[in-house]
């Protein structure tokens, strides 16, 4: 049973990192115009995550259940550490019309959760903490939320209901 959860998961892992790749190419209009906004050390950041579903997608298969892991936890850690400093490392004049390209990994971040945490109960939990973090971030380095990042948390609530999938499929 242990061999088949573990062939499960690294098949899901896959078919959410390659739905990172086509979020992350969809956004490239986006994430080229911002990178001269962000300072550098953020931009690096947020390659993490992308560099890690790319291995995900690409290697998965034939990866380690362990390396696999560390990869799921890095990708959500640093999805989630981008997100939560995204207003500290941003450099542009509009924080309140900034949509963070960043945002896009967001649903990847949670969809890995269950992947990584066995209790559906704490995967939901810390699922539910992602979506708060861009706005957070605003909160904590602006003083206040900006305007795009308090209308678009509702939206990354919502992808709660994919982790309920991810979980379903598990």
């Amino acid at each position: 049973l242990r061999d088949e959860l573990t062939l499960v998961d690294r098949r899901l892992g896959r078919i959410i990192a390659w739905c990172g790749i086509l979020s992350t190419v969809a956004a490239w209009s986006r994430i080229l115009p911002q990178t001269p906004e962000f300072a550098p050390w953020w931009t690096l950041l947020a390659a993490v995550p992308v560099l890690g579903i790319v291995v995900l997608a690409v290697a998965g298969a034939t990866l380690s259940a362990i390396v696999c892991r560390v990869l799921w936890a890095t990708t959500i850690l640093s999805v989630t550490a981008a997100q939560a400093t995204v207003f500290l490392g941003y450099r542009g004049d509009d924080p309140d019309g900034l949509r963070p390209w960043i945002g896009v990994l967001g649903p990847i971040a949670v969809c890995l959760m269950p992947l990584l945490v066995r209790s559906a109960v704490v995967a939901v939990a810390l699922a539910a903490v992602i979506p708060f973090a861009m706005a957070l971030s605003g909160l904590m380095f602006l003083g206040a939320v900006p305007a795009t990042a308090l209308a678009m948390t509702p939206i990354h609530v919502g992808n709660i209901a994919v982790l309920a999938a991810v979980m379903g499929a598990r």
